[in-house]
């Protein structure tokens, strides 16, 4: 008789542990995609949060215009799919590896950071064929932004106060 209680309490002891997992897997994933969709759709860099050098930047004149550009440029980029990938990827995988070994993890992140400045990878971002995608979308996007009488304006206020000084 023993053995069959034994065996209900493990198989309910199961079901639990089941239901648990169930819960924290659609929690997390119903976070997840909450997340995702809010860092999207609140900053144009994808942090999630207002960070302070970004309001900073906000508050310079025709700054906005700017961020905004770079932000529908970067949308549109193959590599915003990719990085967002690389990242959930990279969350999902690093921060179990994190929980059990750090010091491991430590260890590698010093390796990649060593290969990094070996290689110095950021060099490869100043290339024509990015400033060729880029320089014409920044111009038509800060071109659309604009009305056409603040430009005039702007192009017009110069002679008047070269007027004015003489």
């Amino acid at each position: 008789m023993p053995d069959n209680e034994d065996s209900i309490n493990a198989l309910e002891r199961i079901r639990v542990s089941r239901e648990r997992l169930r819960d924290a897997l659609r929690t997390s994933s119903a976070t997840g995609s909450a997340s995702v969709r809010q860092r999207d759709s609140s900053n144009p860099d994808g942090t999630g949060g207002s960070s302070g050098l970004l309001d900073a930047l906000k508050s310079i004149p025709g700054a906005t215009i700017l961020i905004d550009a770079l932000a529908s440029w970067w949308a549109q980029h193959p590599l915003h799919a990719a990085s967002l990938l690389a990242a959930s990827a990279a969350k999902v995988i690093i921060k179990p590896m994190a929980d059990r070994k750090p010091w491991t993890l430590m260890f590698g992140m010093v390796i990649i950071g060593g290969l990094l400045a070996w290689k110095r990878p950021w060099r490869l971002l100043l290339t024509p064929a990015w400033l060729v995608g880029l320089v014409p979308h920044l111009i038509s996007q800060i071109g659309k932004q604009m009305p056409l009488e603040s430009w005039l304006n702007s192009f017009d206020s110069k002679p008047d106060q070269a007027r004015e000084k003489s």
